[in-house]
């Protein structure tokens, strides 16, 4: 018997997406970061029961995350995208840290907006769909 039909047989449904912490985490953020974002309605977050626990908590949908990477480049994924370090794009020469994310006087080290990218280095970075 393998996991899913393991839990299938408990009846015991999967989350509906990512918890702020692994979504967190998965973006190269801190969870803490993850959830003032959110509450500050720069994420869009879902609130649905936990499976488990019954209690209601956000969770970042497929639908949210996709959100998410049309309007945010996490350091992390820009990296991916560039084939470049994340140490070769936050250096002086580069410019790129000026460029950082800021929410109400809070700057998310590794956290920009595409649109602000795009404005300021002149071109179109590779955007994930």
């Amino acid at each position: 018997m393998d996991r899913d039909e393991l839990q299938s047989k408990l009846h015991n449904d999967r989350a509906p997406g990512l918890t702020l912490e692994v979504f967190a985490k998965s973006m190269g953020l801190k969870p803490t970061q993850a959830t003032q974002l959110v509450a500050s309605g720069h994420i869009c977050a879902t609130k649905v029961a936990n499976p488990k626990r019954k209690t209601v908590q956000s969770y970042i949908t497929d639908s949210d995350l996709r959100d998410f990477q049309s309007v945010f480049a996490p350091l992390r994924q820009l990296s991916l995208d560039t084939g470049w370090s994340w140490q070769k794009l936050l250096s002086p020469a580069f410019g790129l840290q000026e460029w950082r994310f800021s929410n109400g006087g809070v700057e998310h080290k590794n956290l920009f907006m595409w649109s602000t990218l795009e404005h300021h280095f002149l071109c179109r970075w590779p955007k994930r769909e």
